[in-house]
């Protein structure tokens, strides 16, 4: 049999590739929509930030338990009944929102929502490995993650087109069960993709065995902490509502714009990087993007043009593109295949905490301090964590390519 010369050649790669990118538009539309309801109907910036936090509660409740069930089941299966209970959360938010139901129930089903990702985050990562060949598997991430931004640019431009013509957000809550049926189909027809046998992985007493190899990598912790800090200081997507209505003034038209800036940013990083050799000296890069995120935050905190902030979510989306496509690369070629779920999982648990947990950050700092405040301090902070992470890691800075898994 021939090697591959391409992802593309992996029919599993090409579904994996197509469900993922369907299921993340609808996400991002879900993101969309949510945020502008939510707030359209509370004019609360707190509210916002409960989204957040109803969100990463289950994922740091469930997450290490489904990084277990990755490595203790099929991947497809356990993904494909996450997505189950995903499409049964977004259509009871569709009826909620077109028959004016109460915002507690929108978060109940958010954190269905929240609980439906720990599973099949996980155990979807875990499987991205196991569709190409070893050789391949850095292209592979480059092109899945630049594919996903591209669904990231499109979703909130749909979303804010909808609810601008409409003013209804719950046609996009039944596009987001569509997409995760997508995906589920998609999933049923790839091949078997059974769990590398490991004495270890079939016990739940393992269960820790993830974060007990995060916290041996110095490599691996260095990068995730610093992400994780980075982000829940420097994200600013949570707040896009209320820059939309009250700061420059732009609508939900607006708002569709500014959420698809970083997206296009990280698409066109992605292509770019895709088409180039891989990245030789990837610790010092992934510092340097990383402050390149934090001043383009800091620069649209400043900002009172609609365009200028544009411009800084677009820049900072493509240094967050490098950053996590070094980061993904890491997580996936340093952990051996008995463990990726369990890695996946703390690795989920890290980034969900600062995407969520940021969220709640930023609605709790904007609501006491504004919003411009809130996100320049975001920036600053993100500063400070690269040059904590610099002097604490200097295993970091001094990386060159990415070792293979023992």
């Amino acid at each position: 049999m021939q090697p591959l010369s391409s992802p593309f050649a992996s029919p599993d790669y090409v579904r994996y590739l197509v469900g993922s990118t369907c299921l993340n538009l609808g996400q991002t539309m879900l993101g969309a929509a949510l945020g502008w309801e939510i707030y359209e109907r509370t004019h609360d910036a707190l509210a916002l930030g409960y989204v957040g936090l109803t969100e990463i509660i289950p994922v740091v409740l469930f997450a290490l338990a489904a990084g277990q069930v990755a490595d203790k089941y099929e991947r497809r299966h356990v993904v494909m009944l996450a997505l189950a209970g995903m499409i049964a959360a977004v259509l009871t938010l569709a009826w909620l929102s077109l028959t004016g139901g109460p915002i507690w129930a929108f978060y109940a089903c958010i954190f269905v929502t929240g609980t439906s990702q720990a599973f099949y985050g996980t155990a979807r990562s875990a499987m991205l490995p196991r569709t190409v060949p070893g050789e391949l598997l850095e292209r592979a991430v480059t092109i899945s993650s630049s594919v996903s931004q591209g669904a990231y640019l499109i979703g909130p431009a749909i979303a804010g087109l909808v609810i601008g013509r409409l003013h209804l957000a719950g046609p996009i809550y039944f596009v987001e069960a569509v997409a995760a049926g997508i995906f589920l189909v998609l999933l049923a027809g790839m091949q078997p993709m059974p769990v590398a046998p490991s004495g270890k992985a079939a016990g739940w007493g393992e269960v820790f065995a993830g974060a007990r190899f995060v916290w041996n990598s110095e490599l691996m912790l260095a990068s995730i902490t610093m992400d994780m800090f980075a982000v829940l200081l420097g994200g600013a997507v949570t707040l896009l509502p209320i820059f939309a209505k009250d700061v420059l003034h732009a609508g939900p038209e607006g708002l569709g714009w500014l959420l698809m800036a970083s997206p296009l940013g990280a698409f066109i990083t992605g292509v770019w990087m895709s088409r180039r050799a891989p990245i030789r000296r990837n610790g010092p890069v992934l510092l340097w993007v990383v402050v390149g995120f934090g001043f383009a935050t800091i620069g649209f905190g400043l900002s009172t043009n609609i365009w200028l902030s544009w411009a800084m979510l677009c820049l900072a989306g493509g240094f967050d593109m490098v950053s996590m496509v070094i980061r993904l690369n890491m997580l996936q070629k340093l952990t051996p295949d008995a463990m990726r779920g369990r890695v996946n999982a703390v690795h989920s648990v890290f980034i969900g905490t600062s995407n969520e947990l940021g969220g709640f950050e930023s609605g709790l700092t904007a609501k006491f301090w504004g919003p411009l405040r809130s996100v320049v301090f975001g920036g600053v902070g993100t500063l400070v964590t690269v040059g904590l992470t610099a002097w604490k890691y200097p295993s970091l800075r001094r990386m060159g390519a990415i070792p293979d898994a023992e």
